[in-house]
């Protein structure tokens, strides 16, 4: 277990591309911290990622920004649309 992944490593993990992991991040799935030029993701982060998102369509930016509106802050369903 790593306590940090630059978004290339998460990616590998992940078993999708940098570029998919950016775009989770600039639509607000997962958090990461930005050292110097690239973005860290630490493994809470992720394991909030995976525990908040699961089941959750995360293949394309419509169904990311799906996902994300309908969780609350604390990782809930909510029962109405926004």
């Amino acid at each position: 277990m790593k306590l940090f992944y630059t978004a290339e490593e998460l990616a590998k993990e992940m078993h999708t591309s940098r570029q998919h992991i950016d775009m989770l991040r600039r639509l607000g799935a997962i958090t990461g911290t930005k050292q110097g030029k690239t973005h860290i993701y630490s493994f809470k982060n992720v394991a909030e990622f995976i525990k908040k998102y699961d089941g959750a369509s995360m293949s394309n930016e419509k169904e990311i920004r799906k996902a994300v509106s309908e969780r609350d802050s604390n990782g809930r369903t909510c029962n109405y649309e926004r």
